[in-house]
């Protein structure tokens, strides 16, 4: 199967998984507002002959679909962003453990056959 290279594979797993993340983000979102009574907004046309004219008109929407914009927009994002801090403090990038980083780039860079131990795995 060639030489073994996956540079290619690589660039396609790097560019297909966060299209399927982002396809996801954005689609349960709107399956629980749906779900929890979204109300469409109403058709309104300027000229019923012209469809151009035709928008949408907001509908007043159950105080539970009103609750849920406001979670997703607000009280998630913020409870992800304080779990992600609270996970950093569990991983520290301490001194000793930067120092044993750029031993092994300085390595690497000097010699690149050489063998050098991952301070971080």
């Amino acid at each position: 199967r060639g030489s073994g290279r996956i540079e290619g594979t690589f660039a396609t797993v790097s560019t297909f998984a966060p299209k399927v993340v982002s396809a996801a983000a954005q689609a349960i979102p709107l399956a629980v507002l749906y779900g929890a009574g979204f109300v469409q907004p109403a058709t309104v046309c300027a000229d019923p002959a012209d469809p151009a004219t035709c928008g949408g008109a907001p509908q007043p929407q159950p105080p539970r679909v009103e609750w849920l914009i406001r979670a997703m927009a607000s009280g998630l994002p913020t409870a992800v962003a304080l779990a992600s801090f609270c996970i950093k403090l569990r991983f520290p990038v301490r001194p000793e453990l930067m120092a044993a980083v750029r031993e092994g780039v300085r390595t690497l860079e000097a010699d690149r056959t050489r063998a050098v131990r991952d301070p971080v795995t």
